[in-house]
């Protein structure tokens, strides 16, 4: 998957029935949307021949794009998972209670997106050294001491809107109700 002119378009290798097809889909980056490799999505499209330095290849252009009903469900059990481990942080292990270098690693890439939305899984992809439960955590931290305002997107999977908050003090993110509950056990 990659963006194409800017973000503006998004190509992606298909493979069906083991095999690849190359496709494209105009006026969308669905990188932006989420999707990532290895995602399963249902597609409707037409069969065009794409000419590219003497070479003809078949390729779809793609009019429609969703995640697969199996993808849908996979991921909708993940937030509610992750959204479990925020609300009974007694279930979290000691291996995802974030350090300050965690806090300040994550607070820098989220400078980025300040009034843009984020895809989750994308953020999970900055940090592949962090569970997503330490990731979520941060997030449930930052937000606890109003270091940032998180507004989900309902209809879309793990996409979200940060907003960092203009603060004039420290905040102590070891104060936060969750990394309290977390210190406590």
């Amino acid at each position: 998957i990659a963006a194409l002119s800017g973000g503006k378009h998004t190509r992606m290798t298909l493979c069906v029935e083991q095999k690849n097809i190359n496709s494209v889909i105009f006026g969308s980056n669905l990188i932006d949307e989420g999707y990532m490799t290895g995602d399963k999505v249902d597609i409707v499209c037409s069969i065009d021949i794409n000419e590219f330095r003497g070479t003809k290849n078949v390729q779809l252009i793609m009019r429609d794009v969703d995640r697969s009903e199996c993808d849908k469900v996979k991921y909708k059990g993940e937030i509610e998972s992750l959204k479990a481990y925020i609300d009974d942080p007694s279930s979290i292990g000691s291996d995802d209670i974030p350090s300050r270098d965690n806090f300040i690693l994550v607070y820098n890439e989220l400078k980025n997106y300040d009034g843009k939305t984020l895809n989750f899984r994308s953020l999970t992809e900055m940090f592949p050294y962090f569970s997503r439960v330490r990731i979520a955590v941060i997030l449930k931290a930052f937000e606890e001491a109003g270091i940032i305002d998180i507004n989900e997107d309902g209809n879309r999977l793990f996409m979200f809107k940060i907003h960092i908050n203009k603060v004039s003090e420290k905040r102590d993110l070891f104060a936060t109700p969750i990394i309290r509950k977390l210190h406590e056990r």
